[in-house]
């Protein structure tokens, strides 16, 4: 919840001798950022008469015998309670004191589309909240995920945006939109450029590999991006201008209609920028749209179970040219999704969804002068049942997911007189079905300040199975293709003890996770193997053990009056990987080529600390995160260690931030023929990011602006060439809402 001051604005339709019922309508919105304030709770002292907050923070009470003395009484759980008496009201703004450890007594509304990761085992989470999201102005989720301390960003030049958590690689990240699977059957990696960022209501990280309900694949960690379909506008335009002539501008409208809401969100850009290389000057541009709808209809309650039904569609495509290197890149990503959330019958804990998502994706380059094209279309269907049964003690979960992709693949080398040299074209598909079970028991102590323990246990089953090749063509050195269709079967376990406590003003939660997981071989992988003589054997799946033991200290000092409270964060881990597989970058190939690493390792340290000062108006974290990576080679160009330091200030309806980190070294390994190869060191970096935002309301209308300066600390004659982009850029967002 948003841990802030609340303005109450209210409205009041009274008769002056208190005659009469009262009906109160006001809103709950944050008295520094003027955001909305969802789920509180009004009522009258002393009685049943109550009402919650919406979405939008709006509240309507009626007070049947209302009197000077009738007292209100707003309560959240992550602020103070306030009581005013009704006669008073007329004073318009009520503030609450936010919370530094949020209580868990007051009855909230739960909100649609809650955390998924709670359903999981206790791990290691960042949640990036829409606040967090507005305020910094990024342009993609990628730019704004590099400000955890866990996280580091990839960019390319063509505008590819990948995420590696804990020093491991892209394609051991699963990301997810509302739940639904992203990732491309091709290479397990998305680019997380294709999402707008526009309405999104969360980010959720999680950090490691003991997540059962987000799938295999996540070795390193997964990202679920979930969207907001209630809004408190009708009509948002926005434009963005910025560094490389680069302009973005877009339209977001809201319409409710009883218990249906729907909002549709549309965003275009562009920007041009010059690219050095060899003492010559190139102009590359990148072009971007994203369509993006979502519905939300509330169905009749079952057994006091609130039934909702969503939907979510997505168009994205970017295209990108850089006429020096002769390279164009178009990405499409659709998505068409339905969820369902609530109870039928007996059955009062379901979850349920079926999506459809369509990844294409045609590059065109060159390979030692001549030109070359690759393309590929990447089709899934994705289905998947839950079902949460409480036992008292305990709480079981079954969950059980399905996928069936069909990947169209195309790759073209080697023209000479119109005749191809060199090609690869075939369809593949794969059929995954996975099982879970996740149990949580509560172990009851007698003891007040830790009054039970936890244990966890979580088991999930996979099969994946392989069709054989359909319209498969190859010639040149694509004819040595061996590609031998396969059936894999896994079982991986994973177990968590967790320990709570809570006094008067400190709230204290550790854990203690061990388990395994498995990622399969991609199709690119098994694909690209077989080029190198070194490889003798097929791919088979990587496997790991990862031992983790986490903590977190809040301290609430809502007495002292600089510092207002406190929280200390802190992780250990170490993940033992068997049969690693490990790529390698060519000359003359834009993708990469693995082979198989008997075993590998990564030992991390990672601790957060913030501080809440000036009564939690100004927040102030400082990360860190060391990482021993002992085989660089199978976690190519990942920095080994991180700082962060990260400034809030939120004041009024002004939220400025100010953001500074540093990278160490980024070491990969070239191949340049049958067993040659060349290190290639990125240097570290330390950079700052600034921005400042402001919303202006003026009657039914709210003037949206932010202004974003990133990587400040860039040297003046920063070029963008090589393999990282690390220039200065500034960002002015203008917007008007209805």
């Amino acid at each position: 919840m948003k841990s802030l001051h609340m303005i109450i604005l209210i409205g009041l339709s009274v008769h002056s001798a208190w005659c009469q019922p009262v009906i109160l309508k006001g809103r709950v919105l944050d008295v520094n950022t003027r955001n909305e304030i969802p789920f509180a709770n009004i009522f009258v002292k002393g009685s049943q008469v109550g009402t919650t907050s919406d979405f939008a923070g709006r509240f309507t009470l009626s007070v049947p015998e209302p009197s000077d003395e009738t007292i209100l009484v707003f309560q959240h759980v992550a602020y103070l309670p306030t009581e005013v008496k009704l006669g008073e009201t007329w004073k318009n703004t009520i503030l609450l004191q936010p919370r530094v450890i949020p209580i868990a007594s007051v009855d909230i509304q739960a909100t649609s589309g809650g955390l998924q990761l709670s359903r999981d085992l206790p791990q290691a989470v960042s949640v990036f909240t829409a606040a967090s999201l507005q305020l910094r102005g990024y342009m993609d989720a990628g730019d704004f995920l590099r400000t955890d301390h866990s996280v580091q960003v990839e960019e390319q030049l063509d505008g590819k945006k990948t995420v590696a958590i804990r020093g491991g690689n892209a394609d051991e990240v699963v990301v997810l939109y509302n739940g639904i699977r992203l990732n491309s059957a091709v290479d397990n990696i998305f680019d997380l450029s294709l999402i707008d960022l526009e309405d999104v209501d969360r980010m959720e990280v999680v950090k490691g590999s003991h997540t059962s309900l987000f799938g295999s694949d996540a070795l390193a960690g997964a990202i679920n991006i979930v969207s907001k379909v209630k809004q408190d506008y009708h009509l948002r335009l926005q434009q963005r201008f910025g560094t490389y002539n680069s302009g973005q501008w877009g339209v977001q409208a809201y319409l409710p209609a009883g218990r249906l809401h729907t909002a549709y969100r549309f965003k275009q850009g562009a920007l041009r920028r010059q690219y050095e290389e060899g003492g010559l000057s190139e102009e590359m541009e990148n072009r971007s749209t994203h369509h993006t709808a979502d519905l939300l209809f509330e169905l009749p309650s079952s057994a006091g179970v609130p039934n909702l039904l969503t939907g979510t569609l997505i168009h994205s495509d970017s295209r990108f040219e850089n006429p020096g290197e002769r390279e164009k890149l178009a990405d499409l990503n659709q998505v068409a999704a339905l969820r369902f959330e609530g109870g039928i019958s007996v059955l009062r804990h379901l979850q349920g969804m079926v999506a459809w998502h369509h990844l294409k994706q045609e590059q065109e380059y060159v390979v030692r002068t001549a030109p070359a094209r690759r393309l590929y279309h990447d089709r899934s269907l994705t289905a998947s049942l839950g079902h949460t049964t409480n036992l008292g003690f305990s709480e079981l979960l079954l969950n059980y997911q399905f996928e069936n992709t069909d990947v169209e693949l195309g790759e073209y080398r080697g023209y000479q007189q119109n005749a191809l040299l060199d090609y690869l074209s075939a369809r593949f598909d794969r059929q995954h079905h996975g099982a879970v079970l996740i149990a949580k028991s509560r172990l009851a102590s007698g003891s007040p300040t830790f009054p039970a323990a936890h244990i966890d246990l979580s088991l999930r089953y996979d099969r994946l199975k392989e069709g054989e090749p359909r319209n498969l063509t190859a010639a040149g050195s694509a004819g040595a293709l061996i590609y031998t269709p396969k059936t894999w079967q896994e079982t991986t376990a994973k177990l968590s003890a967790n320990l709570a406590g809570k006094g008067s003003d400190w709230l204290f939660n550790g854990y203690l996770n061990y388990g395994s997981s498995v990622k399969f071989p991609t199709l690119l992988q098994q694909i690209s193997a077989p080029y190198f003589a070194s490889t003798v054997n097929p791919l088979e799946p990587e496997r790991n053990r990862t031992s983790e033991i986490g903590l977190e200290f809040t301290r609430d000092l809502r007495d002292v009056p600089s510092l207002y409270g406190w929280r200390f964060e802190a992780n250990i881990f170490r993940t033992y990987y068997d049969n690693k597989l490990r790529p390698y970058y060519s000359r003359g190939y834009t993708f990469a080529f693995y082979e198989s690493l008997p075993d590998a390792q990564i030992t991390g340290y990672e601790g957060k600390m913030t501080a809440f000062l000036a009564r939690k108006k100004i927040t102030t974290a400082l990360g860190l995160a060391r990482y021993d990576i002992p085989e660089k080679a199978a976690f190519p160009f990942k920095s080994e260690n991180k700082v962060t330091l990260d400034l809030r200030i939120d004041h009024t309806g002004f939220a400025f931030n100010a953001f500074i980190f540093h990278e160490s070294d980024q070491v990969g390994w070239s191949r340049l023929g049958v067993n040659e190869f060349a290190e290639i060191t990125l240097p570290g970096r330390t950079d700052l990011d600034l921005h400042l935002s402001k919303n202006i309301p003026f009657h039914s209308f709210e003037l949206l602006s932010s202004l974003s300066a990133r990587n400040l600390l860039a040297a003046d004659d920063a070029e963008l060439s090589g393999l990282a982009l690390r220039d200065r850029r500034f960002y002015l967002t203008l917007g008007l809402q209805y």
